[in-house]
């Protein structure tokens, strides 16, 4: 049997000792434990109704807000007239208070809580693709690096003695017999031409430089019948190395989407986790010792201020960032996105993809989205990608909250090395202003791409 564990609405209970007062005062009750028992049961009905009609709403406009607080109330009547059958205590209380002073009190305390479950959201602005066309793809001219070929000749007596299938020895012989003939250049032009990532004739010329450049290299070190063995042996793995470097240095511009903002989309999905008998959901708690080991499969609880009660990370250093969150007094709610939070599609060499970030997380005066990366990726071109798309996503967002009384939203890219336990969010974020654009983008945008971007991100951060 499977079983679906979905997160709540992260309504805290720093101040229930003080609600429970409040409402006992209300409703005229004496201040003993019997009674507060009673009223919190009051109180998580409240809290339970007014979730469940706010996850029914499709948005929070004035009169929306009216319906949902009054489907709300009614829930809780009706599931409290369901409780006081099992309940003495609660029925008592019920019965001697039902009418227009209960009636009131829970009106009071779930226009309370509507308002501050929907105050806990993250407002996401909500962007529409429209199609433009087929995207422009171009290749940089680069020199490529020599370090990662380090092929050795063979022996042509050791090759063929170290092959145990005779039908390979016969056919290396037959190969080692037109050797005089075998053409380097044309061969590794040849197979990297059948790559289907690689637009040829876009790109021609800067295939045969790079071949020419890796030939001679082999040649200078080993001479030509070196050169000749070394690609008769190894040419698909330099080839591949070739197109490795190629694609770096591939861009994709303008694309097959253009971008607005439309709409701000005032709720966020609840994180949702599969349980079964075989793999249940291990639920952790968020101030617990836990290790880097089997981290992507723990589900923990007990945070303040994210969104929602559960969450999950896919590394350490993730955990590591949500724990300041949590105690850094700048920041007032953090979300993990869930898969369908955010539609936003970036381009890299292998197509369209859709970007989920790693954190959405709101101060006062701004929003953040985050990414945490390892420093063994900074230079990844999907990385790069998913940076560039982001930033310009934030712009747009930032463009129209300001238009439309919302806050405005920055990106922030976090190296995981850079966090630590005594780390502040101010502390990062200098880190990711100063540091952020020198990320080698020439790996992938070629270097006038480069000054481009790192000018265009200069003169619109205030913007962000």
């Amino acid at each position: 049997k499977e079983n679906i564990v979905q997160g709540e609405l992260n309504l805290g209970d720093d101040e229930k000792d003080k609600r429970i007062e409040e409402l006992c005062k209300n409703l005229n009750l004496a201040q003993n434990e019997q009674n507060k028992k009673i009223v919190e049961k009051i109180l998580a009905a409240v809290n339970k109704a007014s979730q469940d009609e706010i996850q029914k709403a499709k948005n929070f406009s004035e009169e929306n807000k009216k319906q949902i607080e009054q489907k709300a109330q009614e829930s809780v009547q009706f599931q409290l007239e369901k409780e006081i059958n099992d309940d003495k205590d609660l029925a008592q209380i019920y019965n001697e208070n039902v009418g227009p002073l209960f009636a009131s009190a829970i009106k009071n305390e779930v226009q309370k809580t509507v308002q501050k479950a929907i105050d806990k959201f993250i407002p996401i602005p909500v962007i529409q693709l429209s199609p433009t066309g087929e995207q422009e793809v171009n290749y940089s001219d680069f020199e490529i690096d020599l370090s990662v070929f380090n092929h050795q000749p063979l022996s042509n007596d050791i090759l063929i003695q170290s092959l145990t299938d005779p039908c390979e020895s016969e056919k290396i012989k037959s190969i080692l017999s037109g050797f005089d003939d075998f053409n380097p250049h044309n061969v590794l032009a040849q197979i990297i031409s059948e790559k289907a990532e690689i637009d040829y004739e876009k790109c021609n010329e800067i295939i045969n430089k790079l071949v020419q450049t890796v030939c001679i290299y082999y040649e200078k070190k080993f001479g030509t019948d070196g050169l000749k063995n070394i690609v008769m042996m190894n040419k698909r793995d330099i080839a591949e190395k070739i197109c490795t470097q190629i694609l770096q240095h591939k861009t994709i511009k303008g694309g097959l989407f253009e971008e607005k903002i439309v709409d701000i989309n005032r709720k966020n999905i609840p994180p949702t986790y599969l349980s079964s008998e075989k793999n249940p959901v291990s639920i952790y708690s968020f101030n617990s010792s836990v290790s880097d080991e089997g981290i992507k499969s723990k589900v923990f609880d007990g945070m303040k201020k994210s969104v929602f009660d559960k969450a999950k990370f896919d590394s350490y250093p993730e955990l590591l960032l949500a724990t300041i969150l949590e105690r850094d007094d700048e920041i007032i709610n953090w979300l993990r996105p869930a898969q369908k939070q955010f539609n936003i599609m970036y381009h890299c060499i292998d197509g369209t993809h859709n970007y989920e970030p790693d954190f959405v997380v709101e101060t006062e005066s701004m929003i953040y989205l985050v990414e945490v990366k390892g420093e063994d990726r900074l230079e990844n071109e999907d990385v790069i990608a998913k940076k560039k798309q982001a930033e310009k996503y934030c712009s747009l967002a930032s463009a129209y909250c300001a238009a439309n009384g919302f806050k405005q939203w920055k990106y922030l890219f976090i190296p995981a090395n850079k966090i630590r336990a005594d780390s502040s969010i101010d502390g990062l974020k200098i880190f990711v202003v100063e540091n952020c654009v020198e990320f080698k983008m020439n790996k992938y945008y070629g270097e006038k791409q480069v000054a481009e971007d790192e000018a265009e991100y200069r003169g619109s951060e205030k913007t962000y």
